[in-house]
């Protein structure tokens, strides 16, 4: 319970648009969660411009890499964001269940709870590929590799329409949740330019 009460705190301070009635270290650590939130984005932005370069590239299994490892950059800059520790993990999906739509605590309010669900589901869709995206697995003793399992953009499309989806839903929730925050603003409109180009881009292919 002690990694949801800066999280709670934030959304009472969000509803409550009462700014005074927070500590001046409390604020100080707010703003330490948009910095850090800010580079998980930043990051975020930087692998789907490496998607689509590898796409283009015809490394099909490399831009399904790019797209789990983005996933998982986001759901640990929604961790930040509602004031939860990131644990070292590869599934923070699970971290984002437990910790703010777990049944015991309810705090979150019915709109955003629904969108994190949304999120959350269609990320760990890409979590659960493990490592078969960078290594292959074993099928009858013999090792299958990453390129022979994404050997053409028909293998992948359905995955890069499914990252747009949770991409655009990032979106939403970072308008709807912190975009009084000044750091946040500034970085809804870089992701916004990027995720824009992303779906033109997709809707090319």
């Amino acid at each position: 319970m002690k990694n949801i009460k800066l999280n709670l705190e934030y959304i009472l301070l969000d509803y409550k648009k009462d700014v005074k009635k927070v500590s001046i270290s409390k604020m100080d650590d707010f703003n330490s969660n948009f910095s850090q939130a800010r580079k998980w984005i930043l990051s975020f932005i930087g692998d789907i411009n490496r998607i689509k370069r590898s796409f283009d590239f015809e490394d099909y299994s490399d831009a399904i890499f790019r797209t789990q490892f983005a996933v998982e950059k986001l759901n640990k800059a929604i961790l930040i964001l509602f004031g939860l520790k990131i644990k070292k993990t590869h599934t923070p999906s699970d971290a984002i269940n437990e910790d703010l739509i777990s049944e015991r605590i309810k705090i979150l309010d019915e709109e955003t709870e629904k969108l994190l669900s949304k999120i959350t589901k269609s990320t760990r869709k890409f979590e659960k590929l493990g490592t078969t995206p960078r290594y292959g697995f074993v099928r009858d003793n013999e090792l299958v590799l990453p390129e022979e399992l994404y050997s053409s953009k028909e293998d992948i499309e359905h995955l890069l329409n499914e990252f747009l989806t949770i991409s655009e839903d990032f979106l939403i929730l970072l308008k709807g949740k912190f975009s009084k925050n000044e750091t946040i603003k500034v970085i809804i409109k870089k992701l916004s330019k990027c995720v824009g180009e992303y779906k033109a881009w997709i809707e090319k292919k």
